[in-house]
């Protein structure tokens, strides 16, 4: 079951154990989707803040201007995907051994080695990991699209209006 809570707040009852309470946005769906997980002995949960997704069309858009980048430069469009990441992206490093670089490499959309070394007789790699966009917060994802229009520009790639641009990431609805 998954549902939006407008609020949350904890009980204790008699025994100690710690009761969480949330108030459902969907009423009916939560009674729905209840009946049919009330008599299971353990369940699995996870509480998150909610995070409206991504505009559909500011993503429509990203990738549209991405294969028309990939035309221009004659490569494909994850290429280019991956060049907008380094240059525009967000990211973060991570040091760790060696011997774990191809599974952590699973885990990123893109990793680069930027330095290794000998530590208490390990090999140990610093990393640059790429978080893919999916991830990104309104005003990060807003800061790529800036990355990819500037670069569409730079290729004589018709792009949006500044004022499109701002018009399509109000449909975020998300604290930048």
């Amino acid at each position: 079951m998954k549902f939006t809570a407008t609020s949350i707040s904890k009980l204790t009852n008699d025994k100690g154990e710690v009761i969480v309470q949330l108030t459902a946005e969907d009423r009916a769906s939560v009674l729905y989707n209840y009946s049919k997980l009330k008599d299971y002995d353990k369940l699995s949960v996870e509480i998150k803040k909610h995070r409206e997704k991504r505009s559909i069309s500011a993503n429509k858009y990203f990738w549209l201007i991405v294969n028309k980048i990939a035309v221009v430069l004659k490569t494909d469009k994850d290429s280019v995907y991956l060049m907008l990441l380094k240059r525009y992206g967000v990211s973060t490093y991570m040091t760790a051994n060696k011997k774990a670089y191809e599974r952590i490499k699973e885990q990123w959309r893109t990793v680069e080695i930027v330095d290794e070394k000998q530590q208490q007789g390990q090999d140990i790699v610093k990393l640059l990991c790429y978080y893919g966009s999916s991830t990104y917060t309104t005003k990060e994802f807003s800061h790529l699209l800036d990355g990819v229009i500037s670069e569409a520009k730079e290729l004589d790639i018709d792009t949006i209006t500044p004022q499109e641009k701002a018009l399509m990431m109000e449909r975020y609805e998300v604290e930048i």
